[in-house]
């Protein structure tokens, strides 16, 4: 999706975010998993300092934020940014697209956590197990 497209579902997001995965219904089915396996790690750690690649809403960035961790962002969509901000009103939120560059000034600091969550079906690889119509796993996220 591009920014235009995350600018549009804005509105809405923190809604369909918020519909419960415990059936494993697409699209979210894991999502709770996944954001509190990142939520965990980073909370054994506080205070921490975050960096959250594409925070959307701050779903996840606002639970660290409200934890006592230094959160800095990079979101594609002005919208969500916004909306962020208002939430995590000290932390650190850029604009841009961090799969093309980062900005400047978070370069060369240190950092405790690189936080990615995306929510996308991978398939299983052919001939491990998956026939051609076997469903897909549900999420993946990132934490270095």
């Amino acid at each position: 999706m591009d920014y235009l497209g995350y600018n549009l579902w804005a509105d809405g997001y923190d809604k369909t975010k918020g519909i419960p995965d415990d059936d494993g219904r697409y699209p979210y089915a894991g999502y709770k998993e996944a954001m509190n396996a990142v939520y965990g790690a980073v909370m054994s750690r506080a205070p921490a300092r975050v960096l959250d690649l594409g925070p959307g809403l701050g779903i996840l960035s606002a639970k660290l934020y409200d934890g006592g961790n230094a959160i800095t962002g990079v979101e594609i969509s002005k919208w969500n940014l916004d909306i962020a901000k208002s939430k995590m009103p000290n932390a650190r939120l850029f604009p841009g697209d961090y799969t093309k560059s980062l900005p400047k000034v978070i370069l060369n600091e240190t950092l405790d956590f690189i936080s990615k969550v995306v929510m996308r079906r991978i398939p299983p690889p052919l001939g491990m197990g998956r026939k051609p119509h076997a469903p897909f796993r549900q999420y993946c996220f990132a934490l270095l």
